[in-house]
């Protein structure tokens, strides 16, 4: 079969796969942060001569959350194309109001759970807030078909690229008397970090949403150079101190 001939007997499909992403959740004083990275990328395979051969891997920007104020939920997903679905379904689907905690948790394992999934090796991880409250936060996680019971986090929680060194700044300078004023910024400078760690998975700006006392979201896009500014002027400062520190 000539080249000519492959190329006409080929279909192209394209996935979107979000496992090298950074999401963060951390709570405060007087409400939830939650941020993401907007990096997406959509790898497309083409089927040839029998079998799929892949093709390229296509990245663009764009937003990781859903949320509504009408809806009362907001969700943020890493992982394959499937936590997509599941944070659509549970989105869509998971009306909160007048569910106790454990009502609410069961009800996203059981949402979660009814999403067919394409590959059993898979990591899928949802973040779930719910307007009813602004202390605390549900991950969702599943492998495959396999699902753990879903996780409260009622102080800081990163999901996706979690392997990164990045992660210890939120680990590190999270402090539950912190306000959402303050979170936002550990939530951008850890994200940034974790762009400059792996700049070919995560990137393309910050997502913030903010759950207050109210119960009302706000969100806002932080761009990239932004999120830069925002890490060269905490490394400057930290180099800074490291150089008063080592002189003692």
């Amino acid at each position: 079969m000539s080249q000519t001939e492959i190329l006409r007997t080929s279909t192209i499909e394209a996935q979107e796969e979000f496992g090298v992403t950074l999401q963060i959740a951390l709570v405060g004083t007087d409400g939830i942060v939650l941020a993401s990275d907007r990096r997406h990328i959509e790898v497309r395979n083409a089927f040839a001569v029998g079998h799929w051969q892949q093709r390229y891997s296509q990245p663009y920007a764009d937003t990781k959350m859903l949320w509504d104020a009408g809806r009362h939920v907001a969700c943020t997903w890493a992982g394959s194309s499937d936590a997509k679905k599941i944070a659509q379904k549970i989105f869509l689907e998971g009306d909160p109001r007048g569910l106790s905690d454990e009502e609410w948790s069961a009800r996203i394992q059981r949402i979660g759970d009814s999403v067919p999934s394409l590959d059993t090796s898979d990591i899928d991880e949802v973040i779930v807030l719910r307007a009813a409250d602004c202390h605390s936060a549900i991950k969702y996680m599943r492998q495959g078909l396999r699902s753990a019971s879903p996780q409260r986090i009622k102080q800081q929680m990163i999901a996706g690229d979690v392997t990164q060194p990045c992660s210890f700044l939120a680990r590190h300078l999270w402090r539950e008397n912190m306000t959402m004023g303050k979170l936002i910024h550990l939530a951008i400078l850890t994200i940034g970090y974790g762009a400059a760690e792996n700049p070919n998975g995560i990137g393309d700006g910050v997502d913030v949403l903010t759950l207050n006392h109210q119960g009302r979201f706000f969100f806002k896009t932080v761009e990239q150079s932004q999120v830069e500014e925002i890490r060269e002027r905490f490394d400057a400062e930290m180099l800074q101190l490291f150089e008063k520190v080592s002189e003692l």
